[in-house]
């Protein structure tokens, strides 16, 4: 398929899906977009009030003046942080439902639903190549160990990670790359204003901004490519696992400002990452990323 082809019939791409659904209306995204923000607002409140009533402490090391540094996900701060924009995946599931445009497993694929041996696939293929090129760095330039992980913390912020970055994904590759996919029904535009908005929403400097951008872009092609959103989301998570793994067991700070060897390193990193994902898929078939299955 050409990237910069005009879609005729829109099938199963992942793109102009939704236009596939009778229910489906170009106006019907903005009503979702717009319940699924008033619903985050409600439950991103509710969780605020919770966490202050319970955990104050956690709100408070989220703001350090003068400080680049943000809280990692061994912190209380940090979890709470990535809870909150994890609330975004049940919003948009709940505004889907209401509005009833098209059934909500169609943001996450035009395969028929999430499958989730490609995610797994993925996530193990990506984990491998992330974890090999961060051991060579540690032994190369060497880090100071500083482990900050409990068991519990190191579990919670595995999990809230996903759900973090499926949260995200859902949202921008799904929800509004689809959106812009069938309003211009052209996927690399779709594609393009997709990873804009993921990188505006990212406040970091011009280097880790442009490193945003460029995972913005490879994770709404995979999206494309792969016709869901599994290949992208195990990129996503297993990159932001990385992140805050490091962060939890050296002295290493997770900061806004990005270096341009930092930027440098995390789009290497993600070009390999790919690389790797296709080489396997075409050589063994082992992932069946294309595959029209069904969901598991």
């Amino acid at each position: 398929m050409n990237l910069f082809q005009k879609i005729e019939d829109v099938g199963k791409d992942f793109c102009t899906f939704p236009m596939s659904f009778e229910k489906y209306g170009w106006y019907k995204p903005i009503l979702v977009g717009a319940l699924a923000a008033v619903l985050y607002f409600v439950f991103s409140m509710l969780l605020g009030f919770i966490v202050s009533t319970l955990f104050p402490q956690a709100l408070a090391s989220l703001y350090v003046p003068g400080s680049n540094s943000s809280p990692g996900l061994e912190t209380l701060g940090g979890l709470y942080t990535s809870i909150d924009i994890a609330l975004i995946f049940p919003s948009f599931f709940i505004a889907s439902k209401i509005v009833r445009d098209r059934p909500f497993s169609s943001y996450l694929s035009s395969r028929g639903g999430w499958n989730w041996k490609i995610f797994a696939k993925s996530f193990l293929i990506i984990l491998v190549v992330y974890g090999i090129i961060s051991l060579v760095e540690i032994l190369i330039f060497g880090a100071k160990i500083d482990i900050k992980f409990t068991a519990v913390t190191f579990l919670a912020m595995i999990v809230v990670t996903l759900l973090q970055c499926f949260a995200e994904e859902l949202m921008c590759r799904g929800f509004l790359m689809q959106t812009f996919g069938s309003w211009f029904r052209i996927p690399v535009v779709a594609i393009i204003l997709q990873a804009v908005i993921f990188t505006a929403i990212h406040s970091y400097n011009m280097a880790g901004l442009v490193s945003v951008l460029f995972s913005g872009l490879c994770y709404g092609l995979l999206a494309w490519y792969c016709d869901g959103l599994e290949v992208s989301s195990a990129l996503h998570s297993v990159n932001n696992i990385t992140v805050f793994f490091i962060a939890g067991i050296t002295t290493t700070q997770i900061s806004n400002n990005v270096g341009f060897e930092g930027a440098l390193e995390g789009i290497i990193m993600t070009v390999v990452a790919i690389a790797a994902i296709f080489l396997i898929e075409k050589k063994f078939n082992w992932i069946g990323m294309k595959a029209e299955s069904s969901p598991e």
